[in-house]
């Protein structure tokens, strides 16, 4: 619908200014999606909340605000103190209930829940992601879910070896029987979700799980990634990498064969955070520059 459109538009562009999402809420209403206009409001309301130190368990225990609200939901003590101490919290609890039974709806098509893969029929999630303000502030993915590439089911190879070949002990039994990776179809490749979650929410942080600065001294570095490159967890293909601002560029020339195999380049940071505020800033820059999902 254009109309729902132009007002997404307007909240992606504004992402510090609350009239934009109350505007757009009430279409929501209007439209017929109260859980998702209920939602944008309430964590407005609860925006507005000074902060102040939490005596709850879950508060100061746990680090991810999923485990933190799963728990809460049935901790007694935490629910008598929210009760007790916080004004707040019948908004409080009405986020809760929101995101425990609608949160794919809160997603707005993001696909985030499908960011994993399965291993022996246990579904492996790689995917984190927070709500601010009525939206996806935060996520937390690999690289190559964020911007697309190898299927970690496979490996990127298209094809899993029956594991009836091998015994116990992981002897090959002879014989050799693939087939195709139910992950990937086949294709050893997973489709990019970034462009998809920034064109639906005003995201402020993209954490890169699976990348880390390599340790120069006492500076860290993003190094491009090439053919014969040794990977060191601080490798990023050229298009991320050519969206790094803020640090110092160099040639990598023949200094470190032994680091990275081939002669590369780098960008430099003063410190890791730096270094990955840097590679946030990239992946997101990445992103919107893509069609949407």
């Amino acid at each position: 619908m254009a109309e729902e459109r132009h007002l997404l538009a307007a909240v992606l562009a504004a992402p510090d200014d609350d009239l934009p999402r109350l505007v757009y809420a009430d279409f929501l209403r209007e439209s017929g999606q109260t859980e998702r206009a209920d939602f944008i409001e309430v964590q407005l309301e609860l925006a507005k909340v000074p902060a102040e130190p939490e005596m709850t368990c879950s508060a100061m225990f746990f680090n991810s605000s999923r485990q933190a609200r799963e728990h809460s939901a049935s901790c007694g003590w935490c629910r008598w103190v929210g009760e007790h101490r916080d004004p707040s919290e019948p908004l409080r609890k009405r986020e809760r209930d929101l995101l425990e039974h609608h949160e794919l709806t809160l997603l707005a098509g993001a696909p985030l829940l499908s960011v994993g893969w399965q291993a022996n029929s246990t579904w492996v999630p790689e995917a984190e992601w927070e709500f601010r303000r009525g939206f996806v502030d935060r996520v937390e993915m690999p690289l190559r879910w964020w911007c697309g590439g190898d299927c970690p089911a496979c490996q990127g190879t298209g094809a899993y070896v029956d594991p009836r070949n091998f015994d116990d002990t992981g002897r090959w039994l002879g014989g050799y029987e693939t087939t195709d990776c139910d992950h990937c179809s086949g294709t050893g490749k997973i489709a990019a979700v970034g462009p998809a979650v920034v064109s639906r929410h005003p995201v402020a942080v993209c954490r890169i799980s699976d990348s880390e600065a390599d340790p120069i001294g006492d500076e860290f570095c993003w190094v491009r990634r090439r053919d014969g490159l040794i990977d060191t967890g601080a490798c990023l293909p050229s298009d991320v990498f050519d969206l790094l601002r803020d640090g110092r560029y160099e040639s990598a020339g023949d200094a470190w064969p032994e680091r990275y195999g081939v002669e590369d380049d780098w960008v430099i940071y003063a410190t890791r955070e730096l270094a990955n505020t840097a590679l946030s800033t990239a992946a997101l820059a990445w992103a919107k520059a893509q069609p949407a999902g």
